[in-house]
């Protein structure tokens, strides 16, 4: 099919005053889920003791510590991406993503069916067996005479990610009807996109579906078979051995030999071989000879429709001048692809299903309108950054402005090297960020995947933590070099290493009571950030209309960055251009806001907006212009060459010292009441400019962010103040005593409370409320102190939280079984109540003995509680400023995934 040249892209945002680059970096495999549980956010607010929900989930990603990651998601530029099912072009939201989908989708800009959704329509049509590809292997009167054999090799599960077994299925349903009378099966064992070692299962399908097809003219049998990561599914030329192997087995009958594929698996068992991707080569004999070995003249179908593990098992059946290993024998066979897997070496040239066709890449268009580009990767997702992401084509599209490097990969296995080869990217990333030999470009860090898909956890946990740090890295560097990052990733993967129940989600465990390792993808979102966007000449923000956004809606969003303007066709940008800075800073805009709330409260007292406005003016008091000195002192910390400890906090990280100060100035504030000396006065002095010091802090990093800027904090309390002290600035009735300011200001609090209440909506759970909590917690934790009194209590508070993990422990084994009992549960949660409230009762009697308030059970658990239907009641306001009608069957229809975007939302807001 012919196809426009495409032309030069427009130029949208005309950033003149700084010359900026653009990098995506590509976490593979790490999906992003569970937020609340990343190891590295408890760490930072001191949440607790190990192992949390993360390790006993299974999620690498949240159990690794990831200080840069973490932190990027927390910012108010970043979200998640969908990056499975219809969102990369696969049938179904039961398909996992997978990385060549994930890089095409990136690149190109919009969703292609892709692999399995093209075979599933081809054959469904039926185009694929009237298609001269089919007809070409299949239509062969050698083959419907019995002289010679249709071969069928591939991977053998149903992961949907290289292959499917029903696509087996349905070409030698075809192969029966066409007339052939000889078909040789060699399988190649997955466990890896499915589980690690589920082989067996499959061979119980294909011996079930046999009986139903071979008969004296249809003879069908399994030939030969392997582990995919040991036999014949090499790619990128990393280890040709595994080709060799493969060739040998499937074409000579080269291998150990056994009855049937049942006794193969039956005996790899027995001898300790228990995952299916690593096994050995085999192949099926009888009277000791191998039962279909590859001659001149057969038919050759390879039916994985992925192409990256299908090249070069394809060369080693076609190429005549092949030099990578020795051919024993080489026969003349009609070979022929599920698809074809490399269009411009046209590989193989007969094909079964057409590819998508993907033009008109953001790698394309760049060429086209002259920038350089950059593009890195070790050799295990070269491909991806290259060939995928230009939309399955390999070369350049102009070799003087493309620049791509490949990192040679180990050739140890990946868990023995979980760190792989991250540092060299990013020393090679880095090296061109400072060069600017590139105004775009993207990496691909392999770890997350590729040690991802051993199904070791604490392996995976080194190579999560070990990208983050080079992550960190290119961080840095991008603050130096004027380089926008985007981060995100292709698929899950180290995100989900436990095996979990389909239908009731819970960890699967084996015989030992050992999680199930998971070797698999996931169906995961992915994270995507931005980083360093002040470096822009305009103002961006995300958009919050796209909650089904994909891996698609990348490439608009990093050609918007790069100051172009994206085709119509491509899926949406990711974000909102603001107004040019400089015609008008966030400082302006945020008085507006001030005057509009102003505004509000203007029948009050009609002078007030105009007090305002002039007790904004700082400048011209004394006290004003030392606060707004204290502020750039401030700055000044967190600048380049500033103190580096205030340079790395962020807002999440100095929340606990902004609340430990406040505390220490209460109880300064009481000691000075209480003495009233000189002394007390200093220290009370002292502590208040702490407390000054964390909120210029978090004024200074706020405004970084651009969430308001430092002004606006002392615009706001000028505003509260004279709207709340009407008789200093207006003229008052009955005020003159200081009783009567009081009174005052009660009233215009209830008044404004009062407004507040009419206008804001109640909340779905705001009848919650209205039911008196009893007093359950209050009453074991009575119990807890007597038993305490009485000596029967642990005696150290590390016995006494290993009793409640001890009991949180046994809770998970009643739970997290088939069929739960619910009296067992029940017992159990109460052993958890219990246990929790000897904890508390232990910290009252020996931490904070005499110390008031000490704590309360209940009345923590109360305000828990409300913390929840605060940040429900958030996320509700959000839904009604998007313009949703919130009620209970509109919420029940939402998805998990937009409740957490919403969580995430509200959670921003409340601490911005």
């Amino acid at each position: 099919m012919a196809v426009d040249t495409p032309s030069a892209l427009s130029k949208s945002i005309m950033n003149t005053r700084v010359d900026h680059k653009v990098l995506v970096v590509v976490l593979d495999g790490v999906g992003w889920k569970d937020t609340q549980d990343h190891v590295t956010l408890q760490l930072a607010h001191q949440a607790g003791l190990l192992p949390s929900a993360a390790f006993v989930g299974g999620n690498a990603v949240a159990a690794a510590y990831t200080p840069h990651l973490s932190s990027l998601m927390q910012r108010s530029l970043s979200r998640t991406l969908l990056a499975h099912g219809p969102s990369v072009g696969l049938p179904s939201e039961d398909d996992m993503g997978n990385s060549e989908v994930g890089h095409n989708a990136l690149g190109a800009g919009r969703v292609f069916a892709q692999g399995a959704k093209l075979v599933g329509e081809a054959i469904a049509s039926g185009r694929l067996f009237e298609g001269e590809g089919w007809k070409k292997v299949a239509h062969r009167s050698e083959l419907h005479s019995g002289k010679n054999s249709l071969h069928l090799c591939g991977l053998f599960s149903d992961g949907n990610v290289h292959s499917h077994i029903d696509h087996l299925f349905a070409l030698l349903t075809a192969a029966k009807k066409e007339g052939v009378r000889k078909v040789r099966l060699h399988l190649l064992l997955d466990g890896r996109d499915v589980g690690p070692d589920t082989a067996e299962l499959y061979a119980q399908k294909l011996s079930a579906f046999l009986r139903t097809v071979v008969d004296k003219d249809f003879d069908c049998c399994v030939a030969s078979g392997g582990g995919r990561m040991f036999v014949t599914m090499d790619r990128y030329e990393s280890d040709w051995s595994i080709v060799e192997r493969g060739y040998n087995a499937h074409v000579l009958g080269e291998g150990r030999a056994f009855k049937s594929l049942e006794e193969a698996l039956q005996t790899f068992r027995s001898e300790g071989l228990k995952t299916d991707q690593n096994l050995p080569p085999f192949v099926v004999a009888k009277d000791g000879q191998p039962v279909g070995t590859v001659g001149d003249g057969d038919s050759f179908v390879f039916f994985n429709f992925r192409g990256d593990r299908a090249i070069q098992i394809s060369r080693a059946l076609t190429e005549q001048n092949f030099k990578p290993f020795v051919r024993k024998r080489f026969p003349q066979v009609v070979y022929a692809g599920m698809m074809q897997y490399d269009g411009d070496l046209k590989l193989p040239e007969i094909y079964l299903v057409e590819p998508p066709l993907i033009d008109r890449t953001m790698g394309e268009l760049l060429s086209v309108t002259g920038v350089k580009q950059f593009a890195c990767s070790e050799t295990q997702k070269y491909g991806h950054v290259t060939y995928f992401w230009n939309g399955n084509r390999s070369g350049k599209f102009n070799e003087s402005l493309e620049n791509y490097v490949e990192i040679p990969s180990d050739l140890q296995p990946f868990a023995e090297r979980p760190w792989m080869k991250s540092a060299e990217i990013a020393d090679r990333t880095i090296l061109e960020m400072q060069k600017s030999s590139f105004r775009v470009g993207r990496i691909n860090f392999a770890n997350g995947d590729m040690v991802g898909h051993t199904g070791d956890f604490a392996a995976t946990l080194v190579s999560v933590a070990a990208v983050d740090l080079a992550l960190g890295r290119i961080l840095q560097c991008a603050i130096e070099t004027n380089t926008v990052v985007i981060v995100t990733a292709d698929h899950g993967n180290a995100d989900e290493m436990f095996e979990l129940d389909k239908k009731s989600g819970k960890i699967q465990y084996d015989t030992r009571g050992v999680p199930r390792a998971k070797t698999s993808h996931t169906l995961s979102p992915v994270p995507f950030c931005i980083f360093n966007a002040e470096v822009l000449q305009r103002e961006i923000h995300l958009r919050n209309d796209l909650p089904k956004a994909g891996l698609a809606n990348v490439a608009a969003t990093v050609l918007e960055l790069a100051g172009f303007q994206p085709p119509s066709a491509y899926e949406p940008s990711l974000i909102v251009l603001g107004q040019e800075k400089g015609s008008g800073d966030s400082k302006s805009r945020l008085t507006d806001t001030a005057a509009v709330t102003m505004s509000l409260h203007s029948g009050y007292h009609p002078k007030l907006v105009k007090r305002a406005e002039l007790a904004s003016h700082r400048e011209f008091f004394s006290l004003g212009l030392k606060s707004v000195m204290f502020a750039k002192t401030v700055a000044a910390l967190r600048a380049q060459d500033g103190c580096p400890w205030d340079k790395e906090q962020n807002i999440e990280s100095l929340r606990p010292y902004l609340v430990e100060e406040a505390y220490e100035a209460i109880e300064a504030a009481a000691q000075y009441a209480k003495a009233g000396d000189l002394e007390t006065a200093k220290a009370y002095c002292g502590e208040l400019g702490d407390v000054l010091l964390q909120v210029f802090l978090n004024a200074q990093i706020a405004s970084e962010q651009k969430h308001f800027t430092v002004a606006s904090v002392f615009d706001d309390i000028c505003e509260k103040m004279i709207r709340r002290h009407p008789h200093v600035f207006a003229t008052s009735e009955n005020v003159k005593t200081s009783a009567d300011v009081m009174r005052q200001w009660d009233a215009i609090k209830a008044q404004e409370s009062n407004a507040q209440a009419l206008n804001q909506p109640k909340s779905l759970l705001h009848k919650t409320r209205k039911k008196s909590a009893q007093p359950t917690l209050a009453w074991t934790s009575a119990v807890s102190k007597a038993s305490w009194k009485l000596g029967f209590a642990w005696k150290t508070l590390e016995q006494t939280f290993a009793d409640l993990s001890s009991e949180i422990e046994e809770l998970r084994r009643e739970v997290f079984v088939d069929a739960p009992e619910r009296s067992r549960v029940a017992d159990e949660v109460g052993d958890v109540v219990l246990a929790l409230a000897n904890v508390v009762v232990f910290l009252n009697e020996m931490k904070f003995s005499g110390a008031e308030p000490s704590l309360d059970l209940d009345l923590s658990a109360r305000a828990s509680v409300e913390k929840f239907l605060s940040r429900f009641e958030g996320m509700e306001n959000i839904l009604r400023e998007r313009g949703v009608d919130v009620t209970e069957d509109y919420a029940k229809g939402l998805s998990l995934e937009v409740w957490d975007e919403l969580w995430r939302e509200a959670k921003r807001r409340k601490y911005s």
